[in-house]
């Protein structure tokens, strides 16, 4: 006697393993989709970051260039002034004038004592 086709082929063992291989399949999918989902915040989180970055060096150059400016004004400014060697200079000028004003006073001082002398000899002859 032949076995029969359903004897032959053993349904509940196929079953068995196909279950199972498609328990193995549905984790393999969970993982998947778990690990695509994590990938996929990090990278958005990633750039997220790489925008503010972006944002603050964009914001800080702005910033650099306004100060480096301000640098370049105040260099400007500072080339008009004097520096220490006119200062010297008029130190200078200012003993001279001031060696000049006193034998000015000297002598208007003589000056004066002369005229006082020449008003009294003046009142007292007429």
């Amino acid at each position: 006697m032949a076995p029969a086709v359903s004897d032959a082929f053993d349904y509940e063992k196929w079953r068995f393993w196909f279950e199972i291989s498609q328990g193995v399949f549905n984790v393999l999918i969970v993982a998947y989709v778990w690990w695509s989902n994590r990938n996929r915040a990090h990278t958005s989180a990633l750039q997220a970051v790489n925008d503010r970055i972006t944002e603050d060096k964009n914001n800080n150059t702005e910033r650099f260039n306004d100060i480096e400016r301000g640098i370049e004004r105040i260099d400007q400014e500072l080339g008009h002034l004097p520096d220490k060697g006119y200062y010297e200079g008029l130190e200078q000028r200012l003993d001279n004038v001031s060696q000049k004003l006193a034998e000015a006073t000297t002598e208007l001082s003589s000056t004066t004592n002369l005229l006082n002398t020449l008003h009294r000899y003046l009142l007292e002859k007429s």
